[in-house]
This record gives structure tokens, sequence and C-alpha cells, in this order.
């Protein structure tokens, strides 16, 4: 069976983020998941010559898609349009702010039947309104073991980026940024009601929320649960700037880095500043902040921070990604070959 990667392009914001995002998802899939993978990009409103040129020169499939029903309230459920069964395989839905930094292969080793996400940072969803969500809608929930990523203490030194932590027991919250999916499995039509119910139950409430009103991982947690099968996703598959400051994994177990949050750049930044500002807004402080006593510890944690830092500017050099989004503001097409 072949693993497809799939991410969705929103090309209607005029701010470029999303343009340098995709550039290095591909050139970063293609440096290490090509020969056991195939990845395909989905764009919301509208093309992009230059980047379709990018992508085809690299061997990525791409189509054009409408938005998704839920667009009106959510702009990130037009990920949930890519969520449909594939027939060569398994599906991994990844946000096109991710970066892979290893092989995948090994997912083809994880439950057929589950779908595998991996725990989210914070737990935006409050109990009240889970207790919410399932008394007075009647969608399902889950309870796990797990202790959110920003949550987890310092010490001692977690051995290993397991999925789920040692916590005690919650309702099910998990990180949509990177999915696997089961062959065969069509996640659309689940993961859309249940966000428009959440939507549309908290939208007037007095618990209202950007979690439940805006987000796509409500109702995401409650179409597992109706799934009924789950299996959780390591760390090192969907790594956050958290993970960083617990030191988790080192940088060669490390398969995807998913860049969550935003840095305040200028218009003219270019892929290799952005990730600069990045490591200085929300992975090197974080590491900073760990106290002497640790020492050991925290110059082993920060030198996790910077090799892979290093590994993400390699693979901006090696594709020439600076020129093709130079080329890609200009207007032009007179950019490199991939």
């Amino acid at each position: 069976m072949t693993l497809a990667c799939r991410t969705v392009l929103d090309l209607r914001s005029p701010v470029d983020k999303y343009i340098c995002q995709t550039l290095l998802l591909a050139a970063s899939w293609h440096r290490h998941c090509a020969g056991h993978s195939r990845l395909e990009v989905s764009t919301v409103g509208g093309s992009s010559p230059l980047l379709a040129r990018f992508l085809e020169g690299i061997g990525v499939r791409q189509a054009s898609i409408a938005p998704s029903p839920n667009d009106d309230f959510s702009k990130s459920s037009n990920k949930i349009e890519a969520a449909h069964a594939d027939p060569e395989g398994r599906v991994l839905l990844v946000d096109n702010d991710v970066c892979f930094l290893g092989g995948i292969d090994e997912l083809a080793r994880f439950p057929e039947r589950g779908i595998a996400a991996a725990v989210a940072g914070s737990p935006r969803v409050t109990d009240v309104q889970w207790n919410s969500i399932g008394a007075q809608l009647g969608l399902p929930l889950l309870r796990r073991r797990f202790t959110p990523i920003n949550d987890r203490p310092l010490v001692p030194a977690p051995a290993g980026g397991d999925g789920e932590g040692s916590g005690p027991e919650a309702f099910l919250y998990l990180n949509s940024g990177v999915v696997l999916f089961p062959a065969g499995h069509d996640h659309r039509a689940s993961w859309r009601t249940h966000q428009r119910r959440i939507y549309e139950h908290f939208r007037e409430h007095p618990l209202k929320s950007g979690a439940v009103t805006s987000s796509d991982q409500a109702g995401f947690a409650t179409s597992v649960a109706a799934h009924g099968e789950f299996t959780w996703l390591p760390l090192r598959f969907n790594y956050r700037h958290g993970c960083f400051r617990l030191g988790l994994e080192p940088p060669d177990r490390i398969r995807i880095m998913h860049f969550t949050g935003d840095v305040p750049t200028g218009p003219a930044a270019g892929l290799a500043q952005r990730a600069h500002a990045y490591w200085q807004k929300f992975i090197l402080p974080k590491v900073e902040a760990i106290p002497a006593s640790m020492a050991t510890e925290k110059a082993r944690r920060r030198d996790i921070a910077l090799a892979v830092l290093a590994h993400v500017l390699d693979i901006i050099r090696e594709y020439d990604l600076e020129h093709w989004l130079a080329a890609y503001r200009a207007g032009s097409q007179a950019a490199p070959s991939p």
C-alpha cells in the first residue's frame, strides 16, 4: 500500500506565509519521503502557476478544490476536504506548516483500522464545554490518560516522545495538524457535521470560545470518538515547540516538525529569516529558561533545537526556496528548476 500525504493550501489570503510553508513542506517531503509516499496539495481559491511548476518539478500531485461547507465560520476546516479515502492506501493529512525531517515509512505498521493523532499542546476545550457537547449535543466523547505537551514537567527528563504521557484520565483532545487515517476511510462527513453542530451549539452560548466556534479540533475529537478506533501518534511525528523544551527526542528521531504559531516578520522576510525568527520566539527562550541546576540537560535540549534548525535551513538552501519565494512575490516565472 502507498501512503498518501495530503495538505490543503488556501490561496485566498494576501499573506504569503502559506506559500512559504508549502514550499518547505514539499521540499522536505521530496528529500525524505518521496521514495515511500506521495504528496498531494489541494488548493482553495485560485492557482499559482509558479508554485504549480515547483510542485510538478518534484513530483507533487495537485488539484483545485472548493472551500469546505464550514468555511463560513472556520478557515481551518478546509483541511477536512482532504480527509477522503484513497484507492491506494492510507492517508496522512498534514497542515502546510509542517516539515518532514525523516522518513515516515514506519507509519505502515500502525494499527490498520485506527485513526492516529498526537496529543495537543494545551487543553483548549474545558471540561464544562465537553460536558455540554456530550450531554446537550449527544456527541460521543473519548477519555484517555494523557498529559498535554505544555503541562508536562521539565523533570524527570522524559524518556522518548510518547504519545500520551502519564497524566490523569481526561476528555480526549488532539492536534489535528498531523493525522493518519485508515485505508478506505472517508472522514469528511463526520468531521464536518460534528464541527458544524459544535459551532451552532456554542455561537450564542455563554461558554463560547474560539476552541469550539472556529477551530476544527473539538469536532475532530468527537468524530474520532464516533469512528471508535483510535491510537496515539508519537510526538516525533508531530513535534511542536513545546517538545523542544522537554527534549523528548534526539534530532535523528524526529520525523515531522509542526510550526504551530506565527512569527512577526516583515513582508519581505525570506524562509530562512522566518525560521530563525520562529526559533527565537518559540523555541530557544523556552530552552534557555530551563534552570541552571539542569545545566547538562539544558545543553542537550539546546543542541537538539539548533540541530533541527540547521536541518531546516539546509532544506531551504538545497531546494533554492528563497529564489522560488522571491519569484512568487515578484510575479515572475523566471525561477530556478528544483
